[in-house]
């Protein structure tokens, strides 16, 4: 039989195993509170293994210290197969690169993981990590790497998905880019219309353009050549018109046009010529009493000389516009050389003329005058005669036209058409040998008339013994008389005379009691003197007689 014995070791406190008995407990004996040599809790080293009961509750174990410890100072530790899920911190604070990082195999109901690669934030591509998209992946926003648009060597090449909506597209470095700087695109075929700056904004020059291809449709496009204005032809492009093209206006470049006015007599309107060898002159306003004389200079404004215009309703020549009121005109002046073209007022009365002077290249001479005499058996081009040139003949500098065959002469050939002259009063400039044209009326009747116009006849009727048939008529001009009539109705026969003045031109015997007139013909008219009267005379006093007489004035 055993006895149990209290038992007290040497010394108090725990003792190293060297100063120590084994002791061996008994199988029910209860569990005995264990403290190893030291205080606090010991390295492997300097511990004992300890066989824990099979039925012994959980002890609370904790490893070279406490709290979180570095890989090489922690204890591997085998989880439970059914271990709830255990948050895990890789080692350093915050994400790790992939070589300070353990590899992890993640449950396969296990939740989607926030995954945060390489440090918070964008990184360069050296420092982020390959990611597979999952085939149902959402469409996923791409900045390239860097902030902005990237150049194409600093890029990552992109697959839009098929159905991928329009995506705005900035080329390398803000605003257009050359064509060097930029990279090739190729669009969907459904693209809608991009809008296009080639070049930076604004026209440029041709050499830093793209060359463009205008739609076959393409509606017409304004078109400005290089500068405002005209240009010198040096500085002008090429242009073909359409054979379609309607009327185009052409001006020569700094034409000078000068606007001015006259108030007063004596005043100047002038106009430097530069390269021009004429000018127009437009007058308009209200004023009265005006004179204009046309003048150019040679010398730089300092002497000015008469000069030829012509009016641009007119083909006469002019050296003044004559004495005007409130005319609106305009004239041609062409003068080369000059190096001023002036308008001077030679008289005026009131008011204000408004003068307008535009120098201009003439191709010619308006109203140029041919003078000269032609030498025998020379022939004479009549196609250079422009249809505005006045052909007449008759005196040396001017090209005479006659007839092709001499008077009474054989002809052959197209007839010519000859043409008259309306007249209503006697004309006291012709002469003898004068030429002298048809002469019609303003009836448009050729006149056939013997003896003159119907204008020029008269008549005179009278109941008389002794009277004046009809006054003097103008210096020049003589009364012809073509008819007589006459009626004695009185018991006594008398003498009747028809006197040129004084003078007895005609005489017949009225018998008595005349039962019809008696009606004398002329064929040949009695002529009288010039700014004569024509009297009618009874010799035989106290008859009572009718007396009618028809004739024309002439010279």
């Amino acid at each position: 039989m055993s006895i149990t014995r209290p038992v007290k070791i040497i010394t108090d406190g725990p003792k190293p195993a060297a100063s120590s008995l084994s002791v061996t407990f008994a199988s029910d004996a209860s569990g005995m509170p264990v403290s190893m040599s030291g205080s606090g809790i010991k390295p492997m080293s300097q511990s004992v293994s300890v066989t824990i009961a099979s039925d012994q509750p959980a002890i609370l174990v904790s490893f070279g210290g406490l709290g979180q410890q570095t890989m090489s100072a922690s204890q591997p530790v085998v989880i439970a197969s059914d271990q709830a899920a255990v948050p895990v911190s890789m080692s350093g604070t915050g994400p790790q690169t992939m070589a300070a990082s353990t590899s992890v195999t993640l449950a396969t109901n296990q939740t989607a993981l926030p995954v945060s690669l390489g440090g918070l934030g964008q990184r360069l591509m050296v420092a982020s990590q390959p990611v597979v998209i999952a085939s149902d992946q959402a469409a996923v926003p791409v900045s390239l790497s860097g902030t902005g648009p990237q150049t194409m060597s600093a890029s990552t090449s992109v697959t839009l998905a098929s159905d991928q909506t329009a995506v705005p597209v900035s080329l390398s470095g803000t605003g257009p880019q050359t064509m060097a700087s930029s990279s090739s695109v190729t669009f969907a075929s459904n693209q809608t219309a991009l809008p296009v700056s080639l070049g930076g904004l604004g026209q440029k020059l041709m050499a830093a353009s793209q060359p463009v291809v205008i739609a076959s449709d393409q509606v017409a496009v304004p078109v400005s050549l290089s500068g405002t204005g005209p240009q010198t032809m040096a500085a002008s492009m090429s242009v073909t018109l359409a054979s379609n093209q309607t009327a185009v206006g052409i001006g020569e470049v700094a034409s000078g046009i000068v606007n001015g006015s006259v108030t007063a007599n004596g005043q100047r309107v002038s106009a430097a010529m530069a390269k021009f060898n004429g000018a127009s002159v437009f007058i308009k306003g209200t004023y009265a009493g005006v004179n204009l004389t046309f003048e150019a200079s040679y010398d730089d404004a300092v002497t000015y000389i008469a000069v030829q215009a012509v009016a641009t309703n007119g083909n006469t020549v002019l050296t003044t516009t004559g004495s005007l009121t409130n005319a609106s005109a305009a004239y041609e002046i062409y003068c080369p050389g000059a190096t001023h073209v002036s308008v001077r007022s030679t008289s005026w009365t009131s008011g204000t003329m408004s003068v307008r002077i535009a120098p201009y290249a003439i191709a010619m001479d308006p109203n140029p005058v041919v003078t000269g005499v032609l030498n025998a058996n020379q022939s004479v081009n009549s196609a250079q005669w422009a249809g505005s040139n006045a052909v007449s003949g008759g005196a040396n500098g001017s090209v005479g036209v006659g007839g092709l065959a001499a008077d009474s002469a054989a002809v052959s050939g197209n007839p010519v058409q000859t043409g008259g002259r309306v007249r209503t009063a006697v004309d006291t400039s012709l002469a003898a040998n004068d030429a002298m044209a048809l002469t019609g009326t303003s009836g448009m009747q050729l006149l056939m008339k013997p003896y003159g116009l119907p204008e020029t006849d008269w008549q005179f009727a009278g109941l008389i013994t002794t009277a004046a048939a009809t006054a003097a008529r103008a210096a020049g001009v003589r009364n012809y008389v073509t008819a007589v009539q006459y009626q004695n109705t009185s018991a006594t026969a008398s003498e009747i005379q028809i006197q040129d003045g004084a003078t007895v031109i005609w005489r017949g015997q009225a018998a008595a009691s005349m039962a019809q007139p008696a009606v004398v013909l002329l064929p040949t008219p009695l002529r009288g003197t010039a700014a004569t009267a024509l009297n009618v005379q009874l010799i035989t006093t106290g008859t009572n007689t009718f007396v009618n007489l028809q004739g024309y004035q002439a010279v």
